[in-house]
Formats: C-alpha cells, structure tokens, sequence
C-alpha cells in the first residue's frame, strides 16, 4: 500500500491495522451527523465500497476493509481520504 497515503490516514486519527481501518468522527448535532452519512452512503454507491457504520446520535464509526480479500487494500485507503474530504463542509 501507497505509505504516503497511510501516513495521511494516521495524521487524521484513522486506525490502521492488517485487517480493517477504523475511525470515529463527532458532530455538532444529529442533522450534522445525518448529512454527512447521506454523502457517505453516496460516494459508497459510486465507488461501490460500502463501510460498516455505527450511527448514534452525533457520533458515527466508519470501519473500511475489503470483504471479499479480509484485509485492508487500496481501495479502503483511497475511500476514507475521500471521506475526509467529505468532512469538511459536514463539521
């Protein structure tokens, strides 16, 4: 994987590990939270990469890893920086 981009991911919190990256994300209030998993689920269709979500209230956790390979690939490094760029208007 592209150590660049990993470097990225862990100076945004992300936790990296052999089998799955993970972070969690705060927001202001619940239409916040709602609105950026809106364009979370989105990008998810068009890339057809789909996270597992833990949604309550203002705090949502976003884990990435490639089901079909039981491991972290490139696609999940690539998903969570462009859910970073997501982020921005949504906190």
């Amino acid at each position: 994987m592209d150590k660049p981009k990993i470097d990225e991911l862990e100076r945004l919190n992300w936790a990296i590990g052999d089998h799955q990256i993970e972070k969690s994300f705060d927001f202001p209030d619940y239409p916040s939270a709602t609105a950026f998993v809106v364009r979370l689920a989105l990008l998810a269709e068009k890339k057809n990469h789909h996270p597992d979500l833990m949604w309550t209230y203002r705090a949502l956790r976003i884990t990435l890893r490639t089901h079909d390979r039981d491991r972290v690939t490139e696609k999940d490094i690539d998903f969570a920086l462009a859910l970073e760029a997501l982020l921005l208007p949504a906190l």
